[in-house]
């Protein structure tokens, strides 16, 4: 709260995006730990690239619409299944997995899904082929 003028003037010099004092602590302990990351990380992208294969083939994805990030796989569902609806089945699956419809820019019918130890991925896995097989009802 302040005078218009000031606080526009204050906004010129305001970083892109703020970062809560939360985001601030997880990343300085990020940080202190970045050599167990770069350990995991080359396991950790053997594992994604497993699972794209899986999602690729799978039916539930679009094949050519399965992208492998660091950590994570973005994948638009095939036969325009609403990223919501796939998203309250995995839920009552046990299965959490981000709605990517929200995103600013995002094309619609987006999943975007973590990638975890072989056992959860395996579990994701076997829930995207179920439902590739039968549908998303």
């Amino acid at each position: 709260a302040g005078d218009a003028g000031e606080l526009r003037h204050m906004a010129k010099f305001r970083p892109p995006w703020m970062v809560s004092p939360f985001a601030e602590t997880m990343g300085l302990k990020f940080l202190e730990n970045i050599k167990e990351y770069r350990a995991a990380l080359l396991p950790m992208q053997r594992q994604g690239q497993e699972m794209a294969m899986h999602f690729r083939h799978g039916g539930a994805f679009d094949p050519d619409r399965v992208f492998v990030g660091a950590s994570f796989i973005t994948a638009a569902l095939s036969g325009n299944v609403p990223a919501s609806h796939a998203r309250e089945k995995l839920l009552r699956d046990g299965i959490i997995v981000r709605n990517c419809d929200s995103i600013p820019g995002m094309p619609q019918g987006y999943l975007r899904m973590q990638i975890r130890t072989a056992v959860d991925s395996e579990k994701l896995i076997q829930a995207f082929a179920w439902y590739g097989e039968r549908g998303w009802r």
